[in-house]
């Protein structure tokens, strides 16, 4: 248990969520996002890939000290082998990528409606109670067929679990909801920006 919240808690503070949130709404009423209209490239795939750098080294820096302080702690290392380490951090790294996307989500919201900081907020009190503090497991089994189609499972449950009890077929398994999670995601945030830069008016220079 204490592995499995050193690893969400590394997923979940090295990305900047509520900076994310607002400066993407930021850029929507500041009319900012209208610099990029003409620009080669996506305004989502921008946000992605800009503080995908940056939270990819915080991850790293962060989980060399977390798994040296839990190990003082627990006096064991669930992980030893090399390349299944890899495969954990190529895990968290899409983990990141999915919440990165989100989190650009709710900021493109403020197309829609004059604040998206609740959503932001009811966002990340449920990933705290439920994706970060207790596993999937703890849950009913009723509630646990609900939760594996919620962000939970592919952005803290998912890689905190091959972490704690790795398999090569549960890897399989959880990289392969992160992907097609990822593309679900980027679709949404991608038809949303689309929507809401045909109401845009760009008035002087």
């Amino acid at each position: 248990m204490v592995w499995y919240l050193m690893i969400t808690e590394l997923i979940y503070t090295s990305i900047k969520g509520r900076k994310i949130v607002r400066d993407v709404a930021k850029d929507v009423k500041g009319g900012n996002i209208a610099y990029n209209l003409n620009k080669p490239y996506s305004y989502v795939s921008f946000v992605l890939f800009r503080e995908l750098g940056r939270s990819i080294l915080t991850l790293l820096i962060q989980m060399v000290v977390g798994v040296i302080a839990t190990y003082f702690l627990t006096g064991n290392i669930p992980i030893t082998n090399f390349a299944q380490m890899l495969l954990i951090i190529i895990s968290c790294i899409l983990a990141q990528a999915i919440t990165i996307l989100l989190m650009a989500i709710i900021g493109l919201l403020s197309f829609k409606i004059d604040d998206s900081a609740p959503f932001y907020w009811l966002y990340s009190k449920f990933m705290i109670l439920i994706g970060v503090i207790f596993p999937i497991e703890f849950f009913p089994e009723w509630a646990q067929k609900i939760l594996v189609f919620t962000p939970i499972y592919v952005t803290s449950y998912g890689p905190s679990k091959l972490f704690v009890d790795f398999s090569m077929n549960g890897f399989v398994t959880i990289v392969l909801a992160q992907i097609a999670y990822f593309f679900v995601i980027y679709g949404l945030g991608y038809a949303l920006y689309n929507s809401g830069v045909k109401k845009l008016n760009v008035n002087g220079g």
